[in-house]
């Protein structure tokens, strides 16, 4: 059984907004319908050609005698600068990405895969053709050497198939269905704009990851937010069997229902992985959230203490906005396509990637340093939950990535009130 709420102001507060103790109606409805499904569901990238070559131009063309033929040579020659030094730009960004796509070639085809070069080399994005085997690797859930991966791998998809029919028919304790229930309300709402996560068998899908994992981790169950920590790995598991972006993906009837339970059980076992990190974020009362909150705080003091000041003059409390970023990880913030991509740099960090998400949220506020100053309270709280970055490209994500890392280096190592004495 879960222990009572008796957290103190935090413990209201999240009982208050519904993060401790979902609901417990219709539980008996909810495992009927869990039952039902269960029964039910039982019985390339294309890569940059080549550029055209560069035509050398003879000078002789250009000899004139006019001014006004003077003038069109001077303007005919910087448009061929122009076009020149484009071309040279565009041929440099092709060759470095040549480059990075043959070392994930070449790494994740050795033999044994060195795990300090992966990580290296992802931490900077991953290429969508080889982000499904790296992620597996970051987290542990294939093992490195390569001829080792499909047998352990296969093990771990039998073993969540198998064990799943008696945790479904030994639903019994009130604790149990009220947990069902709460996800049943939850898988519905996550995601609402990726067509993807409006699919029934991917809802299911959800449903089903979600409760194995708060029945095997009775220490914390299910917490609200989880179903968003679901959503990247599916998307991410999924994406080498359809065309096209992930987050434009609607229809998923041509992908084998043997894949799809693949998918689902990949999933299971790299969300656990990805949680131990950060499981006392969602333990009684969440005591890793609110230390994550408590240390964004201070660092704001030091980084941007003008805004500090503005938000502490507003009486805006961090918890009152920053609990979701922690809770959530962005993914309510950012668009699915850019949380990958923030994620592939979280898998790849050699500390524990709470801290550099620390750093990311500061980052974030930062940006709109200036405007956040100019608003006051009820503005502040309609801007910080809707925030522009719907058309975000990688280039903006990894600026603020830039910016989270450069602060990491220097604060981190020497600010002793940073660093915790628990580790995520």
């Amino acid at each position: 059984m879960k222990p009572k709420d008796d957290g103190g102001v935090f413990g209201t507060f999240m009982k208050n907004i519904g993060m401790i103790n979902p609901a417990t109606e219709n539980v008996q409805n909810s495992k009927q319908s869990f039952q039902s499904k269960w029964k039910r569901y039982n019985s390339v990238t294309i890569r940059n050609g080549t550029l055209k070559e560069l035509r050398a131009h003879p000078t002789s063309q250009y000899t004139v005698s006019s001014k006004k033929n003077e003038k069109k040579k001077e303007s005919r020659w910087e448009k061929e600068k122009e076009n020149t030094v484009n071309e040279s730009c565009v041929n440099r960004k092709n060759e470095v990405v040549d480059h990075r796509y043959d070392k994930f070639q070449l790494l994740l085809s050795s033999p044994i895969v060195k795990m300090v070069d992966l990580k290296k080399v992802c931490w900077n994005g991953i290429p969508t053709e080889f982000r499904t085997e790296s992620w597996k690797l970051l987290l542990g859930y294939t093992p490195l050497v390569r001829e080792r991966w499909e047998e352990t791998v296969t093990a771990k998809r039998l073993q969540y198939w198998s064990n799943f029919p008696s945790i479904i028919n030994d639903m019994q304790s009130e604790y149990e269905l009220s947990i069902l229930d709460q996800i049943q309300k939850d898988v519905p709402r996550t995601n609402p704009e990726i067509p993807l996560f409006q699919i029934e068998s991917v809802q299911n899908a959800i449903e089903r990851i979600l409760y194995v994992w708060s029945i095997r981790h009775p220490a914390s169950g299910y917490v609200q937010g989880m179903n968003d920590l679901v959503t990247p790995f599916y998307a991410v598991f999924l994406q080498p069997y359809v065309r096209g972006p992930i987050d434009q993906v609607s229809d998923i009837s041509r992908v084998s229902e043997d894949i799809l339970k693949d998918i689902e059980a990949d999933c299971y076992w790299c969300l656990t992985k990805f949680i131990d990190s950060i499981h006392d974020h969602y333990t009684f009362a969440q005591p890793g959230i609110q230390r994550l909150i408590f240390k964004l705080k201070e660092l704001m003091q030091r980084i941007d203490a003008p805004l500090n000041k503005h938000l502490s003059a507003e009486k805006i409390d961090y918890i009152q906005f920053a609990f979701r970023w922690m809770n959530c990880l962005l993914m309510r913030e950012l668009p699915l396509r850019m949380v990958i991509r923030v994620w592939d740099t979280y898998l790849s960090e050699d500390d524990p990637f709470s801290t550099l998400h620390l750093y990311i949220c500061a980052a974030l506020l930062v940006k709109w340093s200036e405007l956040i100053q100019t608003q006051e309270l009820p503005e502040f709280y309609l801007f910080i939950q809707n925030l522009p970055t719907r058309n975000w490209s990688e280039q903006d994500v990894e600026s603020i990535i830039s910016q989270a890392y450069l602060w990491k280096t220097l604060y981190n190592d020497s600010l002793g009130h940073l660093k915790s004495n628990n580790s995520f």
